[in-house]
């Protein structure tokens, strides 16, 4: 349970446990729960991409691996700064798919919200994007780095600074980790998150 969380009443709880309205799933588990019975279905439409809900819950998986092997557990905070797009549905999917807690910012947001909600949430990582439209997310990752001596990661969709790790180079590793694994091997498993722990900061 993360501290400072107050807990629904164990009351209301059982009650929606009782009547099928709590299912027991973290939301990967929803959305992979839809991708076995449905995999060849689109899930996710950018542009001309198109991505299957089988695609979608192999790519987080992996993606999941790899934020892993950065040190990212359940219950980690994690800003995320990105435009709508498939980086994004893969970024919140794959925190879910750890338990770590995406601390939602928008795009228009700058120095003093981030600073802000790095601080008050604890976060250890920040996603962002390059470049979008005039403005540089890497120089202000970076002034964040500086100041939040917890902040240990910055992930960058796009091309990354110093100090900065490319979103990109971690897919890509993590596809190739899975593709050469020998059988019977595999990275150390992660934990399943507990479903009532929070999923998401607004």
């Amino acid at each position: 349970m993360l501290e400072g969380c107050v807990p629904w009443p164990e009351d209301l709880a059982a009650r929606y446990r009782a009547s099928g309205l709590w299912l027991g799933l973290t939301i990967f588990e929803m959305v992979e729960r839809t991708a076995v019975r449905t995999p060849d279905k689109v899930a996710v439409v950018c542009g001309e991409r198109r991505v299957t809900y089988a695609e979608l819950v192999l790519s987080a998986a992996r993606l999941a691996t790899a934020f892993h092997a950065q040190g990212l557990r359940a219950l980690d905070r994690v800003v995320v700064q990105l435009p709508n797009g498939l980086d994004f549905v893969f970024i919140y999917l794959t925190l879910t798919r750890i338990g770590a807690i995406p601390v939602m910012a928008l795009r228009a947001h700058r120095h003093a919200e981030v600073e802000h909600f790095i601080n008050a949430s604890g976060a250890v990582a920040y996603v962002v994007a390059d470049i979008v439209g005039n403005f540089d997310y890497r120089d202000m990752a970076a002034e964040m780095q500086a100041k939040f001596p917890a902040l240990r990661s910055v992930i960058v969709a796009g091309e990354p600074r110093a100090r900065q790790i490319a979103l990109r180079a971690l897919l890509d590793a993590s596809a190739s980790a899975s593709a050469s694994a020998a059988p019977g091997t595999s990275a150390a498993p992660i934990p399943r998150p507990n479903p009532g722990d929070v999923a998401t900061m607004l």
